[in-house]
């Protein structure tokens, strides 16, 4: 995950991991300790073998495009067995219990349902009730 492309351009081992999608501020204190390295060392001044302990944790991880597929599926999952937080996200309205009455107005002012299954983008429109495709 780290390779010399993305060295050149952070200054800091933390900056270079926290641009990796699915790695926070907790997982990178977790490898860091894991590998016996400092948190805010330059790359530079790493060796390699500290570069292959800290790919190798990396790797134990669901990061980037797997964690991005990951969380769609069990989305979609969601919406396939009726649930509850299922339909709050078909209806893009807030899944964990937070108020809708003072906040998330945008998304009712919008009034479109958006519905995708099976790479079909079918939008509602709750005023006139016809269905369309989305360009």
């Amino acid at each position: 995950m780290i390779n010399s492309e993305n060295s050149l351009n952070k200054k800091n081992l933390f900056l270079s991991l926290i641009s990796i999608y699915g790695i926070g501020k907790y997982r990178i204190k977790y490898i860091c300790n894991k590998c016996n390295v400092k948190l805010y060392v330059n790359l530079k001044y790493l060796n390699f073998i500290d570069l292959l302990c800290i790919n190798k944790e990396i790797n134990n991880f669901l990061i980037k495009d797997d964690l991005k597929k990951k969380i769609n599926y069990d989305i979609k999952n969601l919406i396939s067995i009726n649930s509850y937080r299922g339909t709050r996200h078909l209806k893009n309205l807030p899944a964990r219990g937070q108020r809708t009455r003072r906040n998330s107005k945008t998304n009712k002012k919008k009034n479109i349902k958006r519905i995708n299954f099976d790479n079909k983008n079918i939008i509602k429109n709750k005023n006139n009730g016809k269905n369309y495709k989305k360009k």
